[in-house]
């Protein structure tokens, strides 16, 4: 089962492959849409453009996962670890802490 999950990423969608995806994606849209939950507007295009970088991170990082398949997922666990307080930091909200006990 391993090397099946392994050669996945190395195996080109065929055309019917991406045809039936885009067909599903245009489903959901038109069942999405016929209930109202669809409304794009000007307001929400900071939302839009966020989602729509990060799909683009992570289709570059999937594309590039595949270049550099020999390098173990281990190797990002630094970098990771590193940048987590930043996160917390950017985030507006004090880091988690203990509480102290009574």
């Amino acid at each position: 089962m391993r090397g099946d999950v392994a050669d996945a990423p190395r195996r080109a969608a065929c055309p019917q492959a991406r045809g039936g995806a885009l067909l599903g994606l245009a489903g959901v849209w038109t069942v999405l849409a016929a209930r109202g939950a669809v409304r794009p507007s000007a307001a929400h295009s900071p939302g839009y453009l966020a989602a729509l970088g990060c799909a683009l991170i992570w289709s570059t990082y999937s594309v590039l996962q595949r270049h550099f398949a020999a390098v173990s997922a281990d190797a990002v666990r630094g970098p990771c670890t590193a940048t987590a307080p930043a996160r917390d930091a950017g985030s507006g909200r004090p880091a988690p802490r203990e509480q102290p006990r009574p």
